[in-house]
């Protein structure tokens, strides 16, 4: 008998590559002096997402350097400065999928519980659940 259901936050209720889209100004505007000249808010949003599908997995280091070697930045970026950055951006900006909501709802309403478990950080992860209004879940 099923009482409860257990998610993941990014990938499955938090939209992970939507919030880096929505953050890539933010970031833009921090790293503007280091990014090649032509290159602008879109380039950066594709270039973030591109790193973190392929290269998140092998850790924050790896994307860092993706991102040096890919001729986006002009100017080496250090991987903590780009950590602190983009943590600084994920704690005020959080995109749900767009089904995140009903889906919890549904769950709720047949009497099952919700669970998250999550290998990030917990103050990052509870300042996303705040920010999707996911709490009450």
């Amino acid at each position: 008998m099923i009482k409860g259901v257990v998610f993941d936050l990014d990938h499955t209720l938090f939209d992970r590559y939507a919030t880096l889209t929505e953050i890539a100004p933010m970031m833009f505007e921090h790293f503007k002096k280091k990014i090649s000249p032509g290159l602008g808010i879109e380039d950066l949003a594709v270039n973030l997402i591109y790193a973190d599908k392929n290269y998140i997995c092998f850790g924050f280091d790896e994307v860092v350097k993706y991102l040096n070697n890919s001729g986006f930045f002009r100017k080496k970026i250090k991987t903590d400065e780009f950590v602190s950055v983009l943590f600084e951006c994920f704690m005020q900006v959080a995109v749900p999928f767009p089904y995140t909501n009903d889906v919890l709802e549904k769950i709720r309403s047949l009497g099952y519980k919700a669970g998250l478990i999550t290998n990030g950080s917990g103050e990052l992860q509870r300042a996303k659940l705040k920010l999707l209004g996911l709490e009450k879940y």
